[in-house]
């Protein structure tokens, strides 16, 4: 198996990076879904011959996709999960909105713990779903949950309580 080093420091700015030219040197933007170290020779290979391909759309998943998304979940958590029962999103924002757009009606709670991403706390607004905010507890270096106010935040109206790890 080889061995990946994550600790090299890759200049991304001036690179047309987002994330990177967005602020000035005095701020470290630790963003989501973004990775500031090259992929896996595996993954970097594999993108160059779709590339040579020269042929480019959407693609269905492959028939391993699905199973090694089950053996995962079944190894990990006990899991049984049918085919049927994973649907591909194509980013974690859209994931969220149609969550909050499925399972919570106008006006209905989102409960979100904080500090968290951005988008669990604007998303559930801009769909006019009502935002509840329990806070984490900063212990250290480490955050935990306030259950007693977690409990105080829950109404009859969350319908949804977003859990981060």
């Amino acid at each position: 198996m080889k061995r990946y080093h994550f600790d090299l420091v890759w200049e991304r700015r001036g690179t047309d990076s987002l994330k990177w030219g967005k602020y000035g040197n005095e701020i470290l933007p630790l963003w989501i879904a973004e990775m500031d170290f090259p992929p896996a020779e595996e993954i970097r290979d594999s993108l160059h011959e779709r590339l040579a391909h020269g042929i480019f759309g959407y693609a269905n998943a492959q028939p391993e996709l699905y199973e090694l998304i089950q053996e995962r979940l079944f190894r990990l958590y006990r899991w049984e999960v049918q085919k049927e029962e994973i649907c591909f999103i194509p980013t974690l924002v859209a994931g969220l909105n149609y969550a909050f757009q499925t399972f919570a009606k106008t006006g209905e709670g989102v409960l979100v713990q904080t500090p968290v991403y951005h988008h669990f706390v604007k998303d559930p607004l801009i769909h006019g779903r009502r935002l509840d905010v329990s806070p984490l507890v900063r212990k250290g270096d480490t955050y935990e949950i306030d259950f007693e106010d977690l409990e105080r935040q829950i109404t009859d109206q969350t319908k949804i309580l977003v859990v981060t790890l």
